[in-house]
């Protein structure tokens, strides 16, 4: 009689935290809204190259002239020249550092995809160089095509430290294949966002040049959370970057950057 009631006993208490156990899987399943922030470390490359014409312009009209009825060209043997003072620049920086900081929220769809609104900014020490060229050009239209004559050249080389900062925001979805939680890649996820991007980059010895670029981001990034309780997770994340825009003299530049962050979400 015993024997039984010890056997019942153990069964008891063995379906009891089976149940707790399932209980306790259940609860930690991705669901609706969530609050996620990451902390970390970002590397930085950005570039800008333009060139500005036609700052000041002046345009010479050369008269036809016949010998021995043979049209001869006046002056330089051109039918029309035209001077310009034009700037050409080229700007660099890459870094590594941090602090890397970004900020997600959104909600889940079943357990699998997730939907959010993303902010991310760094401010990154490193490396820069700044090239600037000033120059008066010739340029002169002849029947054989266009050839140019540089009048002048006012060049400025600099390369030094730097600081670069950038910020984006934008929005994105992120896929969880591995939803069995007694799966050991549960919680791995692989995210795409797409938004808005402005950085900046700055030599600290030559702060009449700013490098700055408005345009927008790509951001692919693959990452595992772990849950910690039923509502925190804790979390790894690395993510590429890849932006592209203008400055205010519409050079094209663009950026492209690696994240290493730390997340705690609230889900």
């Amino acid at each position: 009689m015993m024997k039984k009631m010890n056997l019942f006993i153990l069964v008891s208490v063995a379906v009891l935290l089976v149940q707790q156990g399932w209980a306790a899987l259940a609860s930690q399943e991705h669901r609706g809204f969530f609050f996620s922030i990451g902390a970390g470390v970002s590397y930085m490359n950005s570039s800008l190259e333009g060139l500005e014409k036609n700052l000041q312009s002046v345009t010479f009209e050369r008269n036809l002239q016949s010998v021995n009825s043979t049209t001869m060209l006046d002056g330089f043997g051109a039918r029309e020249s035209e001077f310009d003072i034009e700037i050409e620049k080229k700007d660099k920086f890459s870094g590594f550092g941090g602090p890397l900081f970004d900020m997600k929220l959104g909600f889940f769809i079943g357990r699998v995809v997730s939907l959010y609104s993303v902010f991310e900014g760094a401010l990154i020490s490193g490396d820069g160089s700044h090239f600037e060229e000033n120059r008066g050009v010739n340029y002169f239209y002849e029947p054989e095509g266009v050839r140019s004559n540089k009048t002048f050249s006012n060049i400025e080389d600099v390369s030094d430290d730097a600081v670069g900062l950038f910020a984006s925001i934008g929005v994105g979805f992120s896929v969880y294949p591995f939803f069995n939680q007694t799966n050991a890649l549960n919680g791995l996820y692989f995210g795409f966002a797409w938004g808005f991007d402005g950085s900046v980059a700055r030599l600290k010895t030559y702060s009449d040049n700013t490098n700055g670029i408005v345009g927008q981001f790509t951001r692919y990034e693959v990452g595992k959370d772990w849950w910690v309780s039923e509502t925190w997770l804790l979390g790894v994340e690395f993510a590429f970057t890849k932006a592209f825009g203008k400055d205010d003299y519409d050079a094209d530049g663009n950026r492209y950057g690696f994240g290493l962050l730390f997340r705690i979400t609230c889900n």
